[in-house]
């Protein structure tokens, strides 16, 4: 094309600059583009082109929340491509041009997405007989929540309800067996997305020995007293217990929780055996919780150290099982290794 180009005062028109143009040739779009693959940083296309000459492809990766694009040039030959350096979790429209020499085609506008990445540094900041408080760093991705499930050996595993929201970086476990180690996994949530879990093992605390304590009227003259514990409705064998006839009561370990005993006591004088209680009971501690040594009614709060040094607050659930539940102190804060009072700051 001849192109002349005037100015223009008025009424008066110039001389023309002129020069002749050549239109660029037309060039065809990528056609049937689709994502193959994506991982956490990276989203892999493919396509095809119509059989003509052409000098390569230009990809165009756009953020959707406004972060700088990403723009690379291809080979010519390749039809199928790996997009690197992208942020997890996040959205993208993919501009996909064919190229000759200055030419470039309309766009193929693809929409992708990246994979949430998961989250990290799984720690067990306490453990009891029945629960297991847990902590995780966020991972870098805009997520909506996460799934936590934990299982033992040989079970389903289970979730925690509800599922702890986007800001939240703990959980208490409750309801578990004592003594149990058991497989916790973390997930990130973003809609139906999901991240890899993250995934540690812990067991359980030992659960402390039962104390069930019965006392009878004091029988004269005894040398000792002999307790005997009768299962009732299980398969066990009796305990019997032995203490001096000074006695006036005794406290009796390790019998089963929740199991029902006949429980009689005796009084032996001169070798002889004299009945002098008989009491039917059931063991558990649905009113009270043992930790250190130390028992709790339902309800009451105290606090204990966790076991790498961070302060935590325990409220008796009891549970017919004598479960307790242990979470950070509200009165501190826990920061690699080292406790912080609340108002206090740190670097």
């Amino acid at each position: 094309y001849e192109v002349s180009v005037y100015a223009l005062k008025d009424t008066l028109t110039s001389r023309p600059a002129q020069g002749v143009v050549t239109t660029l040739e037309n060039v065809s779009p990528p056609r049937r583009a689709r994502v193959t693959d994506a991982t956490e940083t990276t989203i892999t296309i493919s396509w095809r082109t119509k059989t003509e000459t052409i000098t390569g492809f230009q990809v165009d990766a756009i953020p959707a929340n406004g972060q700088t694009p990403i723009q690379r040039t291809i080979r010519p030959d390749v039809r199928s491509y790996t997009i690197t350096g992208l942020q997890p979790g996040t959205d993208y429209k993919i501009h996909l041009y064919t190229l000759n020499d200055n030419a470039r085609s309309s766009p193929v506008v693809i929409d992708a997405s990246t994979a949430i990445d998961a989250p990290s540094n799984l720690r067990f900041l306490a453990t009891t007989p029945n629960s297991l408080l847990v902590s995780w760093q966020p991972p870098r991705a805009r997520i909506t929540g996460y799934i936590i499930k934990y299982e033992k050996p040989g079970s389903p595993p289970r979730e925690v309800v509800p599922r702890p929201r986007p800001g939240v970086t703990e959980a208490t476990i409750t309801g578990l067996e004592p003594g149990t180690e058991y497989t916790i996994q973390v997930i990130a949530l973003k809609n139906n997305q999901k991240s890899e879990p993250l995934i540690g093992r812990k067991k359980t605390g030992q659960e402390a020995l039962s104390q069930t304590t019965i006392s009878w009227t004091p029988f004269q003259e005894s040398s000792e007293y002999i307790i005997s514990c009768h299962p009732v409705g299980i398969d066990e064998e009796p305990l019997q217990f032995r203490v001096p006839g000074t006695s006036a009561s005794a406290t009796l370990t390790g019998l089963t929780r929740g199991a029902t005993y006949n429980i009689i006591v005796e009084a032996v004088k001169d070798q002889q055996r004299q009945k002098v209680r008989e009491e039917v009971v059931t063991v558990g501690s649905s009113k009270w919780c043992h930790d250190n040594g130390v028992n709790y009614k339902i309800g009451e709060k105290w606090d204990r150290q966790g076991e790498n040094g961070q302060m935590m607050s325990c409220t008796c659930l009891g549970n017919g099982k004598g479960e307790f539940k242990c979470d950070p102190h509200e009165a501190t804060c826990y920061d690699d290794g080292k406790t912080y009072h609340v108002g206090e700051q740190w670097q």
